[in-house]
């Protein structure tokens, strides 16, 4: 079971580390955006470093090969462990390749942005891009520790802060109707221009959540599905701007994509469901368009766009069985349903209603 911990600084983050580490060797794969924060810690000549390009350009064949040398000239062994000292993209990385060395090196993660200290880090979920399709190869590999220390994200661009809260936003839908006030509340916070808009507090729920989940289904067979509201939209919306030149950051494609689930929320329950929960539903979709709106810039899809995604759902590894994607739908807060199947019909007129709501 993989402990989340909390530290006030990055040292004391890697010395709550050794004891992970059977050997006390610890490998670290650092985001090459942050080596200049290195000088600044009394730890930084005790560690084997490598430094890496951060963001999903690191999720490479070419990358991994890069770490599996690495490794090699260091004599790394299963008792060694490897932190991923990054964002979502380098612990996704270099958790892959460390689960392949040797047939699997221990590993630990410090996320350094808000959308891997409440998702990518946590879960076990490693993997790389391939053929244009996010994280089409990788493994389940569960980090020993995931460490949070908070002062890592307080100095983030806005841009990165509002992609950790469309995984915070979706977190919060799933825990229930308090948990979401809370998260909307934050993200008001955020568009307002609060310097430090995300309580720990908040943020640490997040992260306990995910992982109770995860213990009780490591490997995505049944409960953790949850844990894809919005994605499998989403996803495809991240492929597919990457794709035609308009990138778009996970936590922006989630956002849009829990709308969409919303939406087709509403399409398949609003008859079987009695009036007042479709009121609360109903609430709760108008109160996520308000706050999406609120936190991220508009972005195309438009209706050209739509077989396009409709494809890329189909290809979904996490939820689409024989071609027919599946999805997370979301009858009221803290109520999630699993794998629902959904016409292609359904599913453009969800995309339909999100591009309304929110442009």
């Amino acid at each position: 079971m993989t402990q989340v911990l909390t530290a006030e600084s990055l040292s004391e983050a890697l010395q709550k580390l050794r004891p992970f580490s059977g050997n006390g060797q610890l490998l670290t794969v650092v985001d090459s955006r942050l080596s200049a924060l290195g000088s600044q810690f009394s730890f930084s000549s005790q560690l084997s470093t490598l430094n890496c390009e951060g963001g999903e350009e690191c999720k490479t064949p070419a990358h991994v090969e890069r770490v599996w040398q690495w490794l090699g000239e260091r004599g790394a062994t299963r008792s060694s462990l490897v932190v991923a000292l990054g964002g979502g993209s380098i612990t996704d990385m270099a958790g892959f390749a460390a689960a392949c060395f040797k047939r699997g090196v221990p590993t630990a993660n410090i996320p350094t942005t808000l959308l891997g200290a409440v998702d990518a880090a946590i879960g076990g979920k490693t993997a790389i891009n391939f053929a244009g399709i996010k994280n089409e190869i990788g493994a389940f590999h569960q980090p020993r520790a995931v460490v949070l220390v908070p002062e890592l994200w307080r100095t983030l661009p806005y841009e990165q802060l509002a992609s950790g809260y469309g995984e915070i936003l979706k977190t919060a839908l799933l825990q229930g109707p308090d948990q979401t006030r809370q998260a909307l509340l934050a993200g008001q916070h955020l568009a307002d221009g609060d310097q430090d808009p995300f309580p720990l507090e908040l943020v640490l729920g997040c992260a306990r959540f995910k992982q109770k989940i995860v213990g009780q289904d490591p490997h995505d067979q049944g409960l953790r599905r949850q844990l894809n509201l919005g994605h499998t939209f989403g996803h495809a919306i991240e492929s597919y701007g990457n794709a035609n030149g308009r990138p778009i950051s996970h936590g922006h494609a989630v956002a849009i994509g829990l709308v969409a689930a919303l939406a087709l929320s509403t399409l398949k329950f609003s008859e079987a469901r009695a009036v007042s929960s479709c009121n609360t539903r109903h609430s709760t979709l108008y109160s996520v368009v308000a706050s999406v709106r609120e936190v991220f810039p508009p972005y195309p899809l438009g209706c050209k766009g739509f077989d396009t995604l409709v494809d890329l759902m189909a290809h979904d590894k996490k939820n689409a069985i024989a071609g027919h994607p599946l999805f997370v739908l979301l009858p009221a807060p803290g109520q999630p349903v699993l794998d629902v199947p959904a016409s292609t019909a359904d599913i453009r007129a969800a995309l339909d209603i999100a591009c309304d709501l929110l442009s």
